[in-house]
């Protein structure tokens, strides 16, 4: 190692102050990219110091020692267009660029440290004129096959002058992973400036330094990143040079990336993102050697731990592999001291590294395919910012009892799928005893005694005196109207965020819905303007507790006593609620609920029950819902077979078999038997499921607090007590992502979504043309929800780790917009 190899660094390369403080020294270690061939491991490899520094004047950590640029760039084993998912980042990256910055053919968007050119290539097709700028020959000469024009050199002010003289100012500057790694930053900034059109701008991406104090990714430390960069030193040195950063984005790209946006003073709005960011870094304590000292102290923690770990493993005789041979992996397998000894392999798809070696463990590396037909036991996962894309590649090897093994982060070991439902039936052995006892008995299987119990208990929950089982929520729904006989041309209040089988039986039975918007965060009929719409012709309220949020129900009560209106609550989505201490059925003529699968009770996946306080319609809907006969008033099992009450019916003068006397047109709605039987064990377990959904959703509450700039938390009212179906998030407007966007990426990742459902139901097929009204005003709220609400899970069958997968997964997605 001579003086001209390396170069020590004396003062801090964005503010030029000499108070520079070591907080982190990872020992001699190879150059990261540096693989070697089978001839040369017979040599000695060259090491250099990688002694990391902190700035006390601006904050910039960096480090002390700064390898020939010519060794570490000149020949380059790195291809952008190899890695996993980059190259549909880069292609909406140049569809930004081109739409926002470079519209026109004319503009020239030039990109330092262009690699093999994929993103000039991406950025060229859509029109602009494009130039790279590359040291590294081999990946300039791909670059220019590509049809991305390539200048081999590294860049600098000098080189930006030529540039202008020969291509004219560029719109757009992109560099990608290439700011961390240039030593003069004055030197670039100028270029960049002397590049620039007036309106021009800077758009590059680098590992973000909060990563590393959120999740201890230090691998990304090595020779070639020689700043480890935030928003708060960034600010400061374009400053100096009469440019200022307008725009910040986190990105999960290679971990967590900045992709900052700078221009000249003046020329841009400067979005509130950017202080934003500053602020987080410094509650992070990134702008003290304290803090920097700390993380440190956690590395040399993190390192004893995976160390351990893996002798452990290796102790049982497990087999251990690297998925990976990325280059921060070498600075983590240099620095725990992890050699062939532990990983017998690493694997890779890129043809310039597979058959070589890792520089300074030298561990083989061989191509993936070769490792999928003799798999190790565990996979330590090198290149973890792949995670996600890898985790899905290698399904069958997890499916096969594989593990991965995370190196950074705060997660070890990832086994199998963790699946986040929106909702989940929770049930055990009592209820499937309580089934199969009903099916030693064929006699048995059709509704009885199971089920006249459950009714008696679901009724009283809902402080009613009758209730009527039928096979579903939307069952009960219909009859709850059709046993009230509303005249054809009647007007029942409803809200326009509903569930189509809330509003389905008002259509059919010739009614005329009148349709009220929802109240902001609550989800439920809005009350103010329920008593707007009372009209002479307005006969009941059907008003849903829609996710199982109560809106106000003794408002309710008392708009449908003074304009003598009949109270239909729809309470399908949740079971138990209160309202003022009281039950919310108490409030009502008729309440609905459903015991369908995702429900917080539910009877072997279907069932409903409409419940009453009036002994007449408890008596109708029974027999309506047993295809219209007489009978279902006898009772259950022998008790139906009674002779004298069988043949105390006439038909048409006739003397006849009351079983099949029909005095009403009527429906088979009934449920069955071992329907009744599982519920009735599901209600012994129902205080357990109310509080653990309560408490999944209070803890979505707290973890959502931070992000209420980004969304509308679900509230409800401080007199009701209820369980929510799942939790509902409305993303706000101006937020700078859409629902498409977060669902897609929640999907992405085992998280299921749902929208809430059906949003504006005027806006819904089946429902177009209804007759109906409509508020002049139109509906607002539902229509925002509509193009931006969603649910996820909060139910009871929820476990920890899922619950900890879920908001891992939303504080990835979401980094970028803190």
């Amino acid at each position: 190692m001579s003086l001209q190899t390396v170069k020590k660094h004396k003062e801090c390369r964005m503010c030029r102050s000499k108070k520079l403080v070591q907080f982190l020294d990872l020992g001699k270690q190879p150059l990261a990219n540096s693989f070697l061939r089978k001839s040369d491991l017979s040599r000695p490899e060259p090491k250099y110091p990688l002694r990391v520094l902190f700035c006390k004047e601006c904050g910039l950590s960096q480090l002390g020692e700064v390898v020939d640029p010519g060794i570490l760039f000149r020949k380059y084993i790195y291809f952008s267009s190899g890695m996993p998912k980059l190259s549909d980042h880069f292609r909406q990256y140049a569809e930004e660029v081109v739409e926002k910055f470079a519209p026109r053919k004319k503009d020239l968007v030039v990109e330092i440290g262009s690699n093999d050119g994929i993103l000039l290539s991406a950025v060229k097709a859509l029109g602009p004129r494009v130039l790279g700028i590359d040291p590294a020959l081999n990946v300039a000469r791909i670059a220019n096959k590509l049809g991305a024009e390539t200048i081999v050199d590294f860049f600098s002010e000098r080189l930006a002058e030529k540039i202008v003289k020969k291509y004219g100012k560029a719109r757009a500057i992109l560099g990608n992973n290439v700011v961390a790694h240039i030593d003069d930053h004055h030197d670039l900034v100028r270029g960049v400036r002397a590049l620039l059109a007036e309106d021009g701008v800077f758009i590059f991406e680098a590992p973000y330094l909060a990563d590393m104090f959120e999740n201890l990714t230090f691998d990304t430390i090595y020779h070639e990143h020689l700043s480890y960069l935030s928003v708060r030193p960034l600010a400061r040195l374009f400053d100096r040079f009469g440019m200022e950063i307008f725009d910040v984005k986190v990105l999960p790209v290679q971990g967590n990336s900045l992709r900052v946006y700078a221009a000249k003073k003046g020329t841009h709005k400067v979005r509130p993102i950017v202080q934003q960011l500053i602020k987080k870094e410094k509650k992070l304590g990134m702008d003290t050697l304290g803090a920097h000292r700390r993380l440190a102290g956690k590395i040399v923690g993190l390192k004893k731990e995976v160390v351990g770990m893996l002798a452990g493993l290796k102790k049982e005789g497990k087999h251990i592999a690297a998925y990976g041979a990325p280059a921060k992996g070498n600075t983590l397998l240099n620095y725990f001291g992890i050699g062939p000894s532990v990983i017998e392999y690493a694997t890779e798809e890129l043809p310039s590294k597979v058959g070589l070696y890792t520089p300074g463990m030298r561990i083989p590396v061989v191509h993936i395919k070769e490792a999928r037909h003799s798999p190790p036991d565990y996979f330590l996962l090198l290149a973890w910012n792949y995670k996600d894309t890898i985790l899905e590649r290698e399904n069958d090897f997890r499916n096969k009892g594989g593990r991965f093994i995370l190196p950074v982060g705060h997660e070890r070991i990832i086994g199998e799928n963790i699946r986040v439902s929106y909702a989940q039936a929770v049930y055990g052995k009592e209820e499937i005893n309580a089934v199969l006892k009903v099916l030693d008995n064929p006699n048995r299987i059709a509704p009885g005694y199971a089920v006249r119990e459950f009714e008696k208990r679901v009724a009283q929950i809902f402080g009613k005196k009758y209730g009527v089982m039928v096979n579903s929520g939307s069952s009960a729904n219909e009859l709850a109207l059709e046993v009230l006989h509303l005249p054809k041309g009647s007007e029942v209040i409803t809200p326009v965020l509903t569930f189509a089988t809330t509003l389905s039986p008002i259509v059919r039975r010739g009614l005329v819905p009148v349709f009220v918007d929802v109240e902001p965060g609550t989800y439920v009929a809005n009350i103010k303007q329920v008593e707007d719409a009372i009209t002479s012709k307005t006969k009941a309220f059907m008003i849903p507790s829609l996710i199982g949020n109560v809106p106000d129900m003794a408002r309710l009560r008392q708009l449908a006593r003074k304009h003598a209106l009949y109270f239909v609550e729809d309470s399908c989505d949740t079971l138990g609620a209160e309202f003022k201490g009281k039950p919310s059925g108490s409030y009502s003529d008729i309440t609905t609920t459903s015991f369908y699968a995702s429900h917080i009770v539910t009877t072997a996946g279907a069932g409903g029950m409409v419940c009453f306080h009036n002994p007449s319609l408890a008596k109708e809907a029974l027999v309506l819902s047993n295809w219209g006969r007489e009978s279902a008033l006898f009772g259950v099992h022998e008790k139906s077979e009674d002779i004298a009450k069988r043949f105390k019916g006439f038909v048409d003068g006739e003397r006849y078999d009351a079983k099949f006397i029909f005095s009403a047109c009527g429906y088979n709605f009934q449920p069955a038997e071992l329907n009744g039987a599982f519920g009735l064990a599901q209600l012994d377990r129902l205080e357990e499921f109310e509080r653990r959904r309560k408490e999944n959703f209070a803890k979505l509450q707290r973890f959502f607090a931070k992000y209420q700039h980004l969304f509308e938390l679900p509230r409800q009212d401080r007199k009701t007590d209820t369980t929510w179906l799942s939790f509902p998030l409305t993303i706000k407007k101006g937020a700078p992502f859409s629902r498409f966007a977060i669902t897609k990426y929640l999907e992405e990742h085992n998280i299921q979504t749902r929208p809430i459902f059906t949003g504006n139901v005027l806006r819904q097929p089946a429902f177009r043309a209804i007759p109906h009204k409509e508020r002049k005003e139109g509906y607002p709220v539902t229509d925002h929800i509509m193009r931006n609400g969603f649910l996820i899970g909060a139910h009871h069958g929820m476990a920890q780790e899922q619950m900890r997968h879920l908001q891992k997964t939303f504080e990835s997605f979401l980094r970028g917009y803190l």
